[in-house]
C-alpha cells in the first residue's frame, strides 16, 4: 500500500512540475516583451533589465539548445554582457556558440567579435591577434576579414594615434588632388 502512495504521490509531483515550467512560446513572448521595453525609443538604460534579459536568453539556450533562436540568444546575451562591461562572460558565450553551433551563421560573427573584445575592451593584444588570425583562417572569405586585417594592423596603437594618422592620410590626398 505504501509503496502504491509513493507512486501516485511521484507521478503527481512530476505531473506539477511538468505544468508549471513555463512553455517555449512564453519564454518567447516575455523575452520578445522585455526587448521591447529595453531597447524603445529614447529609453534610459537600465542595468537591471539588462541583466534579466541576459538571464532569459541563456536560460532559453538552456531549456531549448536545439531551437533556431538558441545561438542568436546567446549572440545577443553575449553582446548585452559587453554593454555591462563583462567581458569574461562575453567571451564565454561566444565559446560556447563556436563550440555547440559551429554551422549557425552567426558563428564567425562570435570568432570576431571575441577577437575585438581582447583587442578593444580588454586589451590583451597577444590574444586578440591570435583569434583575429583564427578568424581569417577558418573564413577567408567573410566580409569582416578586411575589419580583422585592420585590427591586426592598428593593435595596440592608441585611438588618438590613429586618428592623427587617420587625418594626414586624408590632408596628403586633398593636396594632391589639387
Amino acid at each position: 500500500m505504501k509503496i502504491k502512495n509513493i507512486f501516485y504521490l511521484t507521478i503527481i509531483i512530476s505531473i506539477i512540475i511538468v505544468a508549471c515550467k513555463p512553455s517555449k512560446n512564453t519564454n518567447l513572448d516575455s523575452i520578445s516583451k522585455l526587448e521591447k521595453e529595453i531597447f524603445a525609443p529614447n529609453v534610459k538604460f537600465d542595468s537591471v533589465k539588462v541583466k534579466q534579459l541576459i538571464s532569459m536568453y541563456t536560460d532559453f539556450a538552456d531549456r531549448f539548445p536545439n531551437d533556431t533562436c538558441a545561438s542568436k540568444y546567446l549572440f545577443s546575451a553575449s553582446r548585452l554582457y559587453v554593454s555591462i562591461e563583462n567581458y569574461q562572460q562575453s567571451i564565454a558565450l561566444l565559446d560556447k556558440i563556436i563550440t555547440n553551433y559551429p554551422n549557425a551563421k552567426i558563428t564567425p560573427d562570435c570568432m570576431f567579435m571575441k577577437a575585438y573584445i581582447y583587442d578593444d575592451k580588454i586589451k590583451d593584444y597577444k590574444s586578440a591577434l591570435k583569434y583575429y588570425n583564427e578568424f581569417i583562417n577558418k573564413y577567408p572569405t567573410h566580409d569582416l576579414v578586411p575589419a580583422a586585417k585592420a585590427s591586426i594592423g592598428s593593435l595596440g596603437v592608441p585611438a588618438d594615434v590613429l586618428i592623427k594618422g587617420f587625418e594626414n592620410t586624408k590632408a596628403i590626398k586633398v593636396d594632391t588632388i589639387r
